[in-house]
């Protein structure tokens, strides 16, 4: 269902605890992210980061509560409509990369548009796909010599700047990253950040992007501490 929203992001009454669990581990009153926004949410290990990713994508559903990405209810989506959401709206930055290693760099990017039509649609109307795919790959440090190597031949910090640019093909609404960086050494952190911002900014895309390194924070427009909006006392595995 859509509904009238100047956010990219609402929660309301929000609880979630796994199962046999007999406390929540999240309970967030009131939460909302604006269109274009830049957050980082900062937490300690087992403070539900994770969690609260995988609620806003579909993967967990809450006991209750409503989360509102783009004006839909989550909560009210099959399971198959949830996936089409993912695919159609979201672009996600996982920690461990999940490239496919027998696939080139160009490849594992493209698997983002063999999933949605209206992603190859919003980028058909920007102009040549393969020339956006190169456009994504130079914005963000990685050489044209490398776009035909597979995932397997490259380095971390190249495996995870493909990743970024399957995130943001097709110029997804949201972007989610959950502790892309951890693998990063320091200077290398802070030029990523600023790549992902750039090539972010011509889709004008909402960034929710979740770590435990606070010396990332100050490249965001909005920080928060989980613990500010979750008043829940449980632990979280993830």
């Amino acid at each position: 269902m859509q509904t009238e929203s100047a956010h990219a992001i609402n929660i309301n009454n929000l609880k979630f605890r796994w199962p046999q669990q007999h406390q929540d581990i999240l309970q967030i009153e009131q939460f909302h992210v604006g269109i274009g926004e830049h957050l980082f949410i900062q937490g300690a290990s087992g403070s539900g980061k994770s969690t609260l990713l995988n609620l806003l994508t579909g993967v967990l559903s809450p006991q209750s509560g409503d989360i509102e990405l783009l004006g839909t209810n989550i909560n009210s989506l099959s399971s198959s409509q949830k996936d089409r959401f993912r695919a159609d709206h979201l672009g996600i930055i996982f920690q461990q990369f999940n490239l496919l290693p027998y696939l080139t760099a160009i490849e594992n990017i493209e698997l983002a548009l063999n999933i949605s039509k209206r992603r190859v649609e919003k980028e058909q109307s920007f102009g040549d796909i393969k020339n956006r795919t190169t456009e994504l790959l130079a914005s963000l440090g990685l050489d044209q010599t490398l776009a035909n190597k597979t995932a397997n031949q490259l380095s971390i910090g190249q495996q995870q700047r493909v990743a970024v640019a399957r995130a943001l093909i097709g110029r997804p609404e949201i972007l989610i990253a959950d502790e892309p960086t951890s693998a990063l050494d320091s200077d290398s952190r802070d030029r990523f950040i600023e790549e992902l911002f750039s090539a972010a900014e011509t889709a004008e895309t909402t960034i929710i992007f979740v770590s435990h390194d606070q010396s990332l924070k100050t490249h965001f427009s909005r920080q928060i501490e989980l613990a500010d909006i979750n008043r829940a006392r449980g632990k979280s595995d993830v």
